[in-house]
């Protein structure tokens, strides 16, 4: 079980700390006990070799030692313990699957997805490979969201979708492509590791008709958003046909943002602000009712949408706003926005990767 190349490629990689200290021993010396770090020191492959084989030493203090030094190597010291875990001594193997455990858990992404493909495929360990093979796809998940972010996308964590209800808790995506993505048409493949995508929102982003492909094998997909894109109108028009299960597509020909959250009611009533948005910058507030934008009357909230997306991000537009003063008269108002874009920063944290829950022997 291997993840896809593109995964491991674009997943950040770990930085190996330079210099290490030398022990008196004239090895590279490490934290003392089996929860030092990977990357902690830095092993030659003699090293390594050398601490493999004393995972089965007759004494027990340089079994931990070669244990805890394994466990700081990394990457390095995979092929080795992976060898160990499944063919050496009984003593040897358990201590090469406990070190194994430990990375699966550790914050390097690509060191636990390696881990984990190394535990979910050993056939002499079926407790322990069973229970990495559920933790491997979640584990792919979120190397797969920090390479979308490391390329210039941006996510957020569980999107709200208008008219779906699930009583049954879970974590979706959503996942941002804007006009900084870097990553080409075909890192969009890294969208098929993250099966809980529900949301795919392609905000003026540098790509043609085909980046749309990447979006048929999102089973969890509700809702796609294109927002100043150049996709043809055919291949939008294709979207329902090639994307039965999406509830919701969302065209407008800008990714004009204004940043404020509305009740569906007969007037374009502010009920929200989105912080640091054109509309707060604006001196746009809560509880505004948008009457006009450059003079144009706003009937509803549907109204205002349709209407800044005929704007540009970057452009200064006028509305009219009504706001109830202290006195609670009414007051009348011309504020001068200028239109943000469409595309949040990733500020939700990833949810934390379950552990193994394996009791180390």
């Amino acid at each position: 079980m291997k993840i896809s190349a593109c995964v491991l490629l674009l997943v950040s990689v770990a930085v190996f700390s330079g210099l290490t200290a030398v022990s008196q021993g004239g090895e590279p010396s490490v934290a003392q006990g089996k929860d030092a770090s990977p990357s902690d020191i830095a092993a030659s492959s003699q090293d390594i070799s050398r601490w493999v084989e004393q995972l089965d030493s007759d004494q027990f203090d340089q079994r931990e030692r070669a244990q805890a030094k394994l466990t700081a190597a990394g990457s390095p010291a995979m092929p080795e313990i992976a060898a160990a875990a499944r063919t050496a001594s009984l003593e040897s193997s358990t201590r090469a699957i406990n070190i194994l455990l430990t990375w699966s858990e550790g914050n390097d992404r690509r060191l636990a997805v390696a881990a984990l493909e190394q535990l979910a495929s050993m056939k002499n360990r079926p407790i322990e490979s069973a229970r990495a093979a559920e933790v491997l796809a979640e584990v792919r998940e979120l190397a797969a969201l920090e390479a979308v972010v490391s390329l210039g996308g941006s996510y957020q964590v569980n999107p709200q979708l208008r008219g779906v209800i699930s009583f049954v808790p879970t974590v979706n995506y959503q996942i941002i492509i804007g006009s900084k993505w870097r990553g080409g048409l075909e890192s969009l493949q890294l969208l098929e590791s993250i099966p809980h995508t529900a949301v795919v929102s392609f905000y003026a982003p540098p790509l043609d008709d085909d980046a749309l492909d990447c979006l048929q094998n999102l089973p969890q997909l509700g809702r796609v958003e294109l927002y100043g894109t150049r996709f043809s109108k055919e291949a939008i028009e294709e979207l329902p046909r090639k994307l039965p299960n999406v509830k919701e597509i969302d065209i407008r020909p800008s990714a004009a943002f204004l940043g404020i959250r509305g009740d569906g009611g007969q007037n374009a009533h502010v009920v929200d602000v989105v912080p640091d948005s054109a509309a707060a910058k604006g001196g746009i507030r809560k509880e505004d009712v948008i009457t006009h934008i450059a003079g144009k009357e706003v009937k509803d909230f549907a109204a205002l949408t349709a209407m800044i997306s005929q704007y540009q991000p970057g452009e200064t537009v006028e509305l009219t706003i009504v706001r109830r003063g202290g006195d609670q008269e009414l007051q009348t108002m011309e504020l001068p926005v200028t239109l943000a874009q469409w595309g949040p920063t990733s500020n939700d944290t990833l949810p934390e990767l379950r552990k193994m829950n394996l009791e180390r022997r």
